[in-house]
């Protein structure tokens, strides 16, 4: 294999990241474009899903992303819209909403798992358990490094 440079590899993870959302698109519609949820919305999930007991603050997923509580309500109000995610109100203080995965945001969150564990296993399958193992370092290591610089 050739020697490849780090933006080259960089791109090849990129490019695998891409075929694999490709692959989830077309094998199952109901996660086609215009079904999908935004980049945004994705990251505003994946705070839900990191958060003790699966509820978030507004304003703690804006600290966590960078943007506004207003940038950040009017992703939830679209999340609520597509019954992905739903507000309850705080019992302590009724200025605040707690926003948690919906059931049917749970449900699909499963079925992608599902369908990207069982993707990976087979696009893994050839490759030695060796080398899953240095893959595996290798990506903590950038995601380690990553995470530091944005903090």
């Amino acid at each position: 294999m050739k020697k490849l440079s780090h933006l080259e590899r960089l791109r090849m993870l990129f490019g695998v990241t891409e075929y694999m959302r490709t692959h989830l698109e077309r094998s199952r519609p109901e996660f086609a474009p215009g079904r999908s949820a935004t980049l945004s919305q994705l990251k505003v999930v994946s705070c839900i899903l990191h958060s003790p007991g699966g509820r978030i603050k507004i304003k703690d997923i804006a600290g966590n992303l960078g943007i506004t509580s207003g940038g950040v309500s009017q992703i939830v109000d679209n999340l609520v819209r597509d019954g992905l995610v739903i507000r309850q109100a705080s019992e302590e203080d009724r200025r605040v909403s707690w926003i948690a995965l919906s059931e049917e945001g749970k449900k699909r969150r499963r079925a992608i798992e599902e369908f990207m564990n069982g993707l990976t296993e087979e696009v893994m399958e050839d490759v030695p358990e060796e080398k899953r193992e240095i893959f595996t370092e290798v990506l903590s290591i950038m995601y380690e490094k990553l995470g530091e610089k944005l903090k």
